[in-house]
């Protein structure tokens, strides 16, 4: 027995008898598929965790719980769960920040906002190219990518001092 008599943490903030845990939120402790609907709600599908909002039928992309994306991360124009369309429209601040294993991302063209420090850090990540449907990109986008030599910025970028984005090599 524990200082908790005989219930064991199974969370943060959640104790129970063993075997007699809540499995409501394990998909999201471990980062399986789940959906989440309403303000705030949150879904993880095809290896991408979203911010989902059943009012405007948007999704935007947000950084994994207890984990990092990596490798090659293709972000999808839409996600359809129960015969309702979500078009992802934005990046989270922070999505991606450290995922030091990421090596390529491929952005939508429904993606028309990139959130403050989405990529910073991303050691490995070498190009990237932003269609020009993102009209707004945040503070510190590129910050510590050490490996970033390419960068294809939308035309269409409302105020992008250089320095703005964490990378010197881009000039307004």
């Amino acid at each position: 027995a524990s200082r908790f008599g005989p219930c064991i943490p199974f969370s943060v903030s959640n104790f129970a008898i063993p075997g007699k845990e809540s499995t409501h939120n394990l998909n999201y402790w471990n980062n399986q598929e789940y959906y989440g609907f309403g303000l705030g709600a949150h879904g993880y599908i095809d290896g991408i965790r979203y911010e989902l909002n059943d009012v405007t039928n948007t999704a935007t992309v947000i950084s994994l719980e207890g984990g990092k994306y990596e490798g090659d991360i293709v972000v999808p124009e839409q996600i359809e769960y129960a015969e309702i369309l979500f078009i992802v429209s934005s990046i989270g601040a922070l999505s991606f920040a450290d995922c030091t294993l990421l090596s390529s991302i491929v952005i939508p063209n429904s993606v028309t906002s990139i959130g403050d420090a989405t990529f910073a850090k991303c050691s490995r990540l070498e190009s990237i190219d932003i269609p020009d449907s993102v009209s707004h990109v945040g503070y510190g986008v590129f910050y510590g990518c050490e490996s970033l030599c390419s960068v294809k910025l939308s035309k269409n970028i409302i105020d992008l001092p250089g320095r703005r984005v964490g990378f010197e090599k881009i000039v307004g």
